[in-house]
């Protein structure tokens, strides 16, 4: 490990997570309102595992309470959007599918079963294990006190707050940052998610303040992308410029993980109890999270995320057999451009395509001579076939030879590829013959 470049080495995990305390972003916290049960009942065994290795600093515990006020209308807000969407989808599908069939009929012939019933009783479905999904979610919510679980799980683990002038300090020093593109930060608007834009790094700054004061390493967890390097869309860990900060600041490691990372993670170093449902449904709003970023730097220009991360239908746990149905709408919902490509090629297809059809539909003369050879194949050609079906003795005898060739045979066949000098003049006579006298 070369000093000045320590945040750019991995850190000894093992060693890590036996010393590490665990902070946790505002964004984690509120997801637990957002899983399904049993997903939240296992991360927070795992929290409760943890115990006086957890902290939280002052600014996402404030963040997580603010947020904590709206999510129960962004819940239900969300489940009625996509309640929506399914029943939208069902006309708009139908109707985008028969136009689809009967471009494909005019041009070709073809009438393919356009499968309404089995369309709409999907939909249905998916509309029913929403309902019960729902049911189920808000049941579980009722039933569990969560606010005095978190509560207890933090008390006496969580730090200060900063005064008004560092936090003054801490602005002006939010948009240098931005400027020179040094995480975190984001360009968030704080009317619309609720959020401070610069919560991320008062954040930040108060757990180095903390690691500093009690020679800890920390190990972050955050469902918001801006604390991850990405690459060709892929994420490959955290800033490296962070874990430098955290190690010139505060003289300790720290690595940063997103939540399904994390629950991963904690199988192996702290022997947790988790399935694999858990982990995928932790992909799962951090996929949705990262599409709704995407959504948002293409629609205002803006990157990051908040402490409201992962609503929508993917943020929500969905018991049942909900999931794998969600997927499949999900597919139909947004096509990959190849199947939109496959699509359009159909429904406005090449010369060539029109060519290959009309070759189908209305094959040539000599097309339906070969076909009909095929279909009534000629006594020649069934004795031809019936000859390779049933071979003779002497087609046996003659393909026995040549598998296994008796030695006179691989003599000659070796006077043929090494001939003696005598063969060779032999050969050159014939080549050349004397010219007559």
């Amino acid at each position: 490990m070369l000093k000045g470049f320590e945040g750019y080495y991995e850190p000894d995990f093992d060693k890590l997570w036996n010393e590490a305390t665990f902070v946790f972003d505002a964004n984690v916290l509120l997801d637990l309102y957002r899983s399904s049960p049993k997903s939240r009942k296992e991360m927070l065994d795992i929290l409760e595992s943890l115990d006086s290795r957890l902290w939280i600093p002052h600014q996402f515990l404030y963040e997580y309470h603010r947020n904590k006020l709206t999510i129960y209308d962004d819940i239900e807000s969300n489940y009625e959007e996509w309640k929506k969407k399914l029943q939208e989808f069902k006309t708009l599908t139908s109707e985008n599918l028969h136009n689809l069939l009967g471009n494909i009929k005019n041009r070709t012939g073809f009438e393919i079963n356009s499968r309404d019933e089995e369309l709409a009783s999907l939909i249905e479905e998916l509309l029913c294990d929403l309902a019960e999904s729902k049911a189920e979610h808000q049941s579980s919510l009722d039933d569990e006190p969560l606010q005095e679980k978190i509560a207890q799980l933090f008390a006496g683990h969580y730090g200060d707050p900063f005064d008004d002038s560092c936090l003054e300090k801490i602005r002006t020093l939010a948009k240098e940052r931005l400027k020179k593109g040094i995480p975190p930060g984001s360009k968030k608007d704080s009317q619309k998610d609720n959020s401070d834009p610069d919560g991320d790094l008062i954040g930040w700054l108060q757990t180095i303040k903390y690691a500093k004061e009690n020679k800890k390493p920390i190990i972050l967890v955050s469902n918001d992308g801006h604390w991850f390097l990405t690459l060709k869309g892929k994420t490959r860990g955290p800033y490296p410029e962070l874990v430098q900060e955290m190690y010139e600041k505060a003289e300790v490691n720290c690595y940063i993980y997103k939540p399904s990372q994390f629950i991963k993670y904690a199988q192996n170093f702290l022997d947790a109890q988790v399935s694999e449902e858990t982990i995928e449904e932790a992909q799962n709003r951090e996929t949705y999270a990262a599409q709704q970023v995407s959504v948002k730097e293409q629609d205002e220009g803006v990157s990051g995320g908040s402490g409201r991360t992962g609503s929508g239908l993917l943020g929500f746990g969905l018991g049942g057999g909900f999931l794998p149905k969600l997927r499949t709408f999900d597919a139909l919902a947004r096509p990959s451009p190849e199947t939109l490509r496959a699509l359009d090629a159909l429904a406005q297809p090449s010369p060539e395509t029109l060519r290959a059809l009309d070759a189908l539909a209305q094959p040539s003369p000599e097309t339906l001579r070969a076909l009909d050879a095929l279909a009534q194949p000629s006594p020649e050609t069934l004795r031809a076939l019936d000859a390779l079906a049933q071979p003779s003795p002497e087609t046996l005898r003659a393909l026995d030879a040549l598998a296994q060739p008796s030695p006179e045979t691989l003599r000659a066949l070796d006077a043929l590829a090494q001939p003696s000098p005598e063969t060779l003049r032999a050969l050159d006579a014939l080549a050349k013959p004397h010219s007559k006298e």
